[in-house]
């Protein structure tokens, strides 16, 4: 009788360790640039992904200050923040974002019942479609905003052209038209 007791508790305890990845879990640091304390996030390297770092998917959101919705039936999580949404579906690499399919590097993991996403979501992804931009310091184990803060701190006066991010080539053009249609400068002109 114990030697089958014996028997039944290892096996459900090597069945357990097959089915649940181990975790290796580590605190990083969170500094925001909204007027937020810093606080420190829960990041995980799951045994199967190696170097991946992921993060809680109500991390994410907090990060983001993003809205989040999670179904079960579809294994889903819906991330909203302003105009975009980021739909994120476990055991795949695709982020549809606005309707348009991104692609990452590791996919998203369901793990000790909560579904995890790959960092390089909110460093690389997130960050071109959000105002929230976030760069990760290796040597502090930290997420840091971006250069505004310190640029701020050295005394510039930030600018906004409003909740778009543009690229270089388009934010002077923008910006030239903006000054334009504020100055009243935009009809066409009879003289040459």
């Amino acid at each position: 009788m114990n030697i089958r007791l014996s028997i039944l508790t290892v096996s459900t305890a090597l069945l357990c360790a097959t089915l649940a990845p181990a975790q290796a879990q580590e605190a990083i640091r969170v500094a925001y640039d909204d007027g937020r304390a810093a606080e420190e996030v829960a990041a995980f390297r799951l045994s199967d992904e190696g170097r991946v770092r992921f993060l809680r998917a109500s991390d994410v959101a907090r990060l983001l200050r993003a809205t989040q919705f999670w179904n079960a039936s579809s294994r889903k999580v819906v991330l909203g923040v302003g105009r975009s949404r980021f739909v994120l579906t476990v055991d795949t690499r695709v982020v549809v974002v606005d309707g348009e399919p991104v692609l990452l590097r590791a996919p998203v993991r369901y793990d000790g019942g909560f579904v995890m996403i790959p960092m390089e979501f909110v460093l690389e992804v997130a960050s071109q479609y959000t105002p929230r931009v976030f760069i990760w310091d290796e040597a502090a184990r930290a997420f840091t905003p971006d250069e505004i803060d310190s640029a701020r701190e050295s005394g510039f006066q930030t600018a906004s052209l409003g909740n778009r991010i543009l690229r270089a080539e388009t934010a002077a053009l923008s910006l030239l038209s903006i000054i334009q249609y504020e100055w009243g400068d935009l009809s066409l002109r009879d003289e040459i």
